[in-house]
């Protein structure tokens, strides 16, 4: 078993020493005892779910919310995929990913412009290294992540990136889509993140073939449709730079249209 299977299989394992008798977390458990990076790690975690599981008993369950779950129109199968991940920790970790990106695409239909940047999205791209559910610099290991989770893992990585060491993945909810997101690295803490879902049928993403750029102060968001899907590009980089990069390729020409998002 290697650390980074001990860490999916870890974070799938109850507080409390509940899945003791589950031979793969006591193996994982095993493991954490003899790798010091390990067991620093567990430590982590561990107190990470704590603190969490803390802020979540302060707030009571609502009496009447198991009754307006039921009354709600559609219902969702849950995945199978729970196994994999401490659900926990994602929901909490990836919360004001799901915030950020609802409130980014919810301001960009309401106001008909195409990618209006907001500093959720900001937010977002900032957040994302210390929140991925799973950290390795194989794509090919993402990619089996995302289709084992049922989530879009057959996208096209724009030339550009593919130059760009992989930094992990996670997965989030984008209106009522599943959407797979990759970090990549540019230098030091600076990095890219990319998102994919089912194509977005709003009409204000561009079309299929069409890149817009949004800049606010030193970030820029991208954002394009391409075989079925939409993809979002966030980063601290030039449009210039950022437009070299998913282009590459593409033979795309003509100036850069790069529109102005709210201040910083």
């Amino acid at each position: 078993m290697t650390r980074d299977e001990a860490k999916l299989i870890l974070q799938a394992c109850r507080p409390g020493g509940q899945d003791a008798a589950n031979p793969r977390c006591a193996e994982a458990m095993a493991l954490a005892q003899t790798d010091p990076e390990l067991a620093a790690w567990l430590a982590q975690e561990r107190a990470f779910d704590a603190s969490i599981s803390a802020k979540l008993k302060s707030n009571p369950v609502p009496p009447n919310l198991r009754t307006a779950i039921l009354a709600g129109e559609k219902v969702i199968r849950q995945l199978a995929w729970w196994h994999l991940i401490n659900w926990r920790r994602v929901a909490a970790c990836a919360a004001i990913l799901v915030v950020g990106v609802a409130a980014f695409l919810f301001s960009l239909n309401k106001t008909q412009t195409i990618l209006a940047a907001t500093d959720e999205a900001i937010e977002i791209a900032q957040s994302r290294v210390t929140h991925l559910s799973l950290h390795t610099n194989n794509l090919a290991g993402v990619r089996q992540f995302f289709s084992k989770c049922r989530a879009p893992a057959d996208f096209d990585v724009p030339s550009g990136l593919r130059k760009l060491p992989v930094m992990g993945g996670t997965l989030v909810g984008v209106q009522y889509r599943t959407a797979s997101v990759v970090c990549f690295r540019i230098t030091g803490q600076n990095y890219l993140t990319l998102f994919v879902m089912d194509e977005l049928p709003d009409g204000t993403i561009p079309p299929e073939g069409e890149i817009k750029f949004v800049a606010q102060g030193e970030w820029t968001t991208a954002i394009w449709n391409e075989k079925g899907k939409t993809y979002m590009v966030h980063g601290k980089v030039h449009p210039n730079s950022l437009r070299r990069m998913l282009t590459q390729g593409r033979g795309a020409g003509g100036p850069l249209q790069v529109e102005s998002g709210p201040p910083a």
